[in-house]
């Protein structure tokens, strides 16, 4: 894979539709717990704990898109740190629109937190449907690993 100038724009914008949907689900976690009382965050301690998970998947996107802006500049983002990125956008992104894992036997999906219409429409915006089909691939892995042997 040679140098992709659309690949940056491409996780910008994605990295952009996910965080709306995390804000989105802020909201939602905020409303739910009246504001974040003690009670109220006791009794939805599941969609809280959910919303630490949303939050840091977005800031993993959010620092690997850093990463490669770093690399980038330096003239360093080669065709393996390309694949790194896609991977994690992939990933990551498809976690984000249909379930997390945050244990072995706890996934958070977006219903959990009153937002499955939004995770819809995350995983309908062109640039996240791109990510997620072209992403975390068998093919990508198999380049990736080739690249580091």
């Amino acid at each position: 894979m040679k140098y992709s100038s659309e690949l940056l724009p491409l996780t910008r914008r994605a990295l952009e539709a996910a965080e709306t949907l995390l804000e989105q689900a802020r909201a939602e976690v905020l409303a739910r717990t009246d504001g974040g009382t003690a009670a109220a965050l006791e009794r939805e301690q599941f969609a809280a704990h959910a919303l630490a998970w949303y939050a840091t998947y977005a800031a993993a996107l959010r620092q690997m898109l850093d990463w490669a802006g770093r690399l980038d500049a330096a003239g360093r983002l080669e065709e393996r740190e390309q694949l790194i990125l896609r991977a994690a956008f992939g990933e990551y992104l498809a976690q984000l629109a249909g379930g997390l894992a945050m244990s072995q036997g706890e996934i958070a999906r977006p219903a959990d937190l009153g937002i499955a219409a939004e995770a819809a429409a995350l995983s309908a915006d062109p640039a996240v449907a791109r990510l997620t089909s072209e992403g975390n691939t068998d093919r990508l892995r198999r380049r990736l690993a080739e690249l580091i042997a």
